[in-house]
């Protein structure tokens, strides 16, 4: 059985979300470390949705478009859209933390995020996120892109050549 190419893509993109999640541990204090858990998470669930819906359903923008160019582009919005996500993503994984018993949060959460928290800070978030770690989530995503598409071609070549 082959791995559907979106698959592919969001388990190498996930990797990558795990680098930048080791990264920050490195650098920040104990209540960034939800961050290595929420990052590949995030990252390989707006792969497997934008890959969908871009690339694999004809989107009335990109209808006309060769499949090479979807990917590519599609790449470009997984690495930009991933941030957003991941700070929803973990906006809400910290509240729920907050409340299980069991778990001492003291040291990831102080008290629950709000409701007007969880809308407004995935986008100053993003914000910051792009400038720190955008220039490796954008281009790493369209090279794996691209990378997907270059063995999309060769599997493609190969099945013609049978």
């Amino acid at each position: 059985m082959r791995l559907k190419n979106s698959i592919i893509f969001a388990i190498l993109y996930s990797i990558v979300g795990l680098l930048i999640g080791v990264d920050i541990i490195n650098k920040m204090n104990k209540s960034y470390h939800l961050f290595i858990i929420v990052l590949p998470i995030a990252f390989y669930i707006t792969s497997i949705i934008l890959w969908k819906y871009v690339v694999d359903k004809q989107i009335l923008i990109l209808k006309n478009e060769p499949k090479q160019s979807k990917i590519i582009f599609t790449g470009f919005l997984i690495g930009i859209i991933s941030h957003p996500i991941s700070f929803l993503l973990m906006l809400i994984l910290s509240n729920i933390i907050y409340w299980i018993p069991f778990i001492n949060s003291y040291d990831l959460i102080n008290e629950p995020s709000s409701f007007e928290d969880i809308l407004f800070a995935p986008f100053i978030g993003t914000f910051f996120s792009l400038i720190m770690y955008g220039w490796i989530t954008i281009p790493s995503a369209i090279i794996i892109a691209i990378f997907i598409s270059h063995l999309n071609n060769i599997n493609k070549n190969k099945n013609q050549n049978i």
